[in-house]
């Protein structure tokens, strides 16, 4: 079952979450820049959490960011690869995660990353 669908129009990057404790990233080409022509490719598995997985975010830097019932804040490389995990909640859910701006998420993961 999928959870959560984000789409980086700039990054042409797709991501899905699911029960199934992976997130999925895809890349597109579109000859025309519309859904109907374009051509998906799975472009990483991400596996790290250790329960489903809420939600992703695609940053512009082509970074992700990563929730899930585990109660961690997983940061990835685009190839798949953790950057950062920070258990954020003592037996709780993480449900939702939102990101204003690129600035404020680099500032967010700087200092997850202190």
């Amino acid at each position: 079952m999928i959870f959560d669908v984000n789409v980086n129009y700039d990054c042409q990057k797709l991501a899905t979450t699911s029960d199934d404790r992976t997130i999925m990233v895809w890349s597109w080409k579109s000859s025309t820049g519309l859904w109907p022509d374009a051509v998906f490719t799975l472009h990483a598995t991400l596996v790290g959490h250790t329960a489903r997985v809420w939600r992703s975010i695609i940053l512009d830097s082509g970074l992700v960011v990563s929730i899930g019932e585990d109660a961690c804040i997983i940061t990835w490389t685009d190839k798949g690869e953790t950057i950062n995990c920070v258990k954020a909640h003592k037996g709780r859910n993480i449900w939702c995660m939102d990101i204003l701006s690129s600035y404020l998420v680099h500032c967010f993961l700087i200092c997850l990353q202190s």
